[in-house]
This record gives structure tokens, C-alpha cells and sequence, in this order.
């Protein structure tokens, strides 16, 4: 009885370690946006990063969401959509450890969406937060890591009119990064309201919104032992590093949104990141028409624009492939050429496109088994035109052979001629 008693203690002790072990290694990184459908009413996504050697994600998931203003607190549920997306970076033909492979790395996204409806009008101070236990044992930046749960909040105004759509991530997070070599990235955020962003490093949060407990005097805006310190740019969101060791480590991003100067609203990502040894050194590429650091351009409106952005690899073996997020609509991103490709970004402006706008171009070799990636901001700020706006009367129908004669106006300014086109000719 007494080594039964024993054996079955044991028993015991080996299976809550086991299952703390599984709950611990499968989620490796989050973030939550939403859209405004109606006033009052949203749809949320909740986008989360498994480890595909873990256990498997649960569906549907549930969001919190409360307003002290309008005395409001309760939970929505959100329903998968689709199938996971593998999005391992692993080269052509790499086995992965998702959908039952047999590969070293695994990584899949899971997207959950759900219908919030809200009083109409009520309260500019919600918060939608979501949380699961647990994070990964092999964390290193953490201080007890198996036993802070995976825990983000985002904030939300009601009373906007009209309704406020959040930010949203257009680049998938890359999870791998290799030891002693500058990181280069962008989460790629728009805002498909206009509305003015800002981005800053945060605390990782855990257990009701606490900040985890970080190791070896680590914090939310030094994540990272590195030689490089770990920066986040405030106007484009740009991460920049240079890992100095061997390391798994959670960072997150929070991304604050202004209308006229007013908060309006906030969303976070956080995520895992693993520096690996790579035999591999990673792709470049370059600013604007080729310049070394120069990622930024000035344009007025009503104008169109072109430039170029060179790829380069310093592994001369290694082909380079260029994509962009479509981080401005009704610009046109091309690529040109074989192993180091030329990317040109075309762009015609009009007079609602004044203001900063950001789109990012990913370069990724095709090393084996984890290609090689970083990623690029490229900053367009587009001015009033300076050219005068012209009245040239009525507007005329011609049928073909007519003629008519038009007169032109200046206001607020001065000019000395015109060109004229009837957008055909």
C-alpha cells in the first residue's frame, strides 16, 4: 500500500509538471485590432503565433471587454477563421514541426473573429484584453517564465464620430534571428483611417494585466542582451538591434493613435523572438534610389512619384526575393532582376493623400534551413502642392470635331502658363 500510495504521488507530480510543460509551449506571441462596422458595433481579431511543437490552440477564444464610464463589464466570443497559416521561415522544400512535420521549427497563426457590440456613444475608455497561460519555459529574458501567462489589452473610444477603426499588423511577425547580426524590422502598421500613429517599446504583460518579471536587469524597453541596444523609431515603428547571445525573449510594441491631437485609441503585439547561430549573414536593402541611409522622402500632392530600392546579400550564393505589405493604397510596388532584384515604388498623389505615410519592403534570401530576412521602412510625406488651384468655367461636353474655348482663372496666386490635357490625349 505504502509504495502504491508512493508510486501513485509520483505519478501525480511527473503529470503536473508534464502539463504545466504543455501549456507553457505553445504560445509564442499576440495582437488584437478592430473594425468599426456601425456605431457602437466592432469586429475584433485576435491573431495568435503556436509553436507548433506544443499543444494544439483552443477554439473559440474569449475577449474581455469593460468601460468604468458606462458600467459596462463582460466577454465576447471569438470563432476561428480558417485554417492555421504556417508561417515557419524555412526555405523551399524545409520540412516544418506544423501539420504533423518532422521539422527543428514550427510556427503557425491562428485568426479569431468576433461581433462587439457596445452602447452606441457611450465611453472612450474601453479595454478589450485577452489572456492564456502560459509562456514558454525556454524563455530567457524572463524570470520565471513557465509561470507568467501570455496577456495583452487594447483600448477603444465609443464616442467618436465617425466610429474609429483600430491600427492593424500587416507583416507577420519574423520569430528567428541570428547572433551578432543586425535586426532590421516592422510590423507594418496602417491606419486605414489616417489617423496620426506613435509606437513605443512596453512591458510584456502576464497575469491581469501585470508586467512579467524580467531577468538579469532586462525590461520591456531592453528586452534583449545585445551590442546594438534595442530601439523602436516613434514616427514609423521601425526595431532595430544586434543580438549579442543565444536567447528566446518576449518584446512587445504598443501602437497609440491621435485625431487632431486627441487619443483615440491603442493595440499591442507581443511577441517571441529566438536568436539563433546562423552560417548565414542577412539580406540588405537600401534607401531611397539606392542611398545608404536614406529612407524618407518629401513629395507635394497632386504630383507622381517613383523610386528605387536595391537587394543585396552578402552571401554570394544566396537569391534575394523583395515583397511589400501594400502599406499605401493606390501605390504600385514592382521588382526587377535575378539574384539581387530592384524594387520601384510608383505612387500618384492627390490632394486627400497630405500627411506621413509608411510602407515596408521584407528582403529574404533563401539560406537553408531559416532563410535570412529583415525588413524596411520607407517614409512618404506628401505636402500641399504648391501650384495655385485653377476655375476654367463650366464644364464643356465635345463631340468629336467641335470646339470651345476656355478661360482660366488663378486664384491665390500667379502663373505664367498652363498645360492642358483632356485625359485622353
Amino acid at each position: 500500500m505504502k509504495k502504491l500510495l508512493q508510486s501513485t504521488i509520483l505519478s501525480l507530480i511527473i503529470l503536473l509538471f508534464a502539463t504545466a510543460d504543455l501549456k507553457a509551449t505553445h504560445t509564442m506571441g499576440v495582437d488584437m485590432t478592430y473594425e468599426c462596422l456601425a456605431p457602437g458595433q466592432y469586429r475584433i481579431t485576435l491573431q495568435v503565433y503556436r509553436d507548433c511543437k506544443g499543444v494544439d490552440m483552443n477554439a473559440p477564444q474569449s475577449v474581455a471587454f469593460s468601460s468604468a464610464q458606462c458600467g459596462v463589464s463582460s466577454t465576447v466570443t471569438l470563432n476561428q477563421v480558417g485554417p492555421p497559416q504556417d508561417i515557419t521561415p524555412v526555405c523551399q522544400g524545409q520540412a516544418t514541426a506544423c501539420g504533423g512535420g518532422n521539422g527543428n521549427y514550427g510556427v503557425e497563426k491562428y485568426t479569431f473573429e468576433g461581433i462587439l457590440n457596445l452602447p452606441p456613444g457611450c465611453g472612450n475608455d474601453w479595454v478589450l484584453s485577452w489572456e492564456l497561460c502560459c509562456r514558454n519555459y525556454a524563455i530567457t529574458n524572463l524570470s520565471d517564465p513557465g509561470n507568467e501567462s501570455v496577456y495583452i489589452e487594447i483600448c477603444l473610444d465609443n464616442t467618436l464620430s465617425p466610429c474609429n477603426n483600430s491600427p492593424f499588423f500587416l507583416n507577420n511577425p519574423i520569430p528567428f534571428y541570428c547572433i551578432n547580426q543586425p535586426v532590421n524590422y516592422n510590423h507594418g502598421v496602417i491606419d486605414i483611417d489616417g489617423d496620426s500613429l506613435s509606437f513605443s517599446a512596453v512591458n510584456s504583460l502576464s497575469n491581469g494585466g501585470a508586467s512579467v518579471g524580467y531577468s538579469g536587469g532586462l525590461s520591456g524597453q531592453n528586452p534583449f542582451i545585445s551590442s546594438q541596444p534595442y530601439t523602436v523609431d516613434p514616427i514609423n515603428g521601425d526595431i532595430s538591434y544586434t543580438p549579442s547571445a543565444l536567447q528566446v525573449a518576449v518584446a512587445a510594441i504598443r501602437v497609440d493613435e491621435y485625431r487632431n491631437g486627441q487619443h483615440i485609441g491603442c493595440v499591442v503585439r507581443d511577441m517571441q523572438w529566438t536568436i539563433i547561430n546562423c552560417t548565414n549573414q542577412l539580406p540588405t536593402a537600401t534607401g531611397v534610389n539606392g542611398s545608404a541611409n536614406n529612407y524618407a522622402i518629401t513629395i507635394p500632392a497632386c504630383s507622381d512619384t517613383c523610386f528605387t530600392i536595391l537587394s543585396n546579400d552578402p552571401d554570394a550564393a544566396d537569391n534575394v526575393t523583395m515583397t511589400w505589405n501594400n502599406g499605401i493604397p493606390g501605390g504600385v510596388f514592382t521588382t526587377t532582376g535575378g539574384q539581387h532584384p530592384t524594387g520601384t515604388f510608383c505612387w500618384t498623389t492627390t490632394a486627400a493623400d497630405v500627411g506621413l505615410h509608411v510602407f515596408t519592403v521584407t528582403v529574404k534570401d533563401n539560406h537553408c534551413p531559416i532563410i535570412g530576412s529583415n525588413t524596411y521602412s520607407y517614409s512618404i510625406n506628401v505636402v500641399p502642392s504648391s501650384d495655385p488651384p485653377v476655375n476654367a468655367g463650366p464644364d464643356r461636353t465635345l463631340c468629336p470635331g467641335q470646339t470651345a474655348t476656355l478661360t482660366a482663372s488663378v486664384t491665390g496666386g500667379s502663373v505664367t502658363g498652363y498645360s492642358w490635357t483632356d485625359g485622353t490625349n
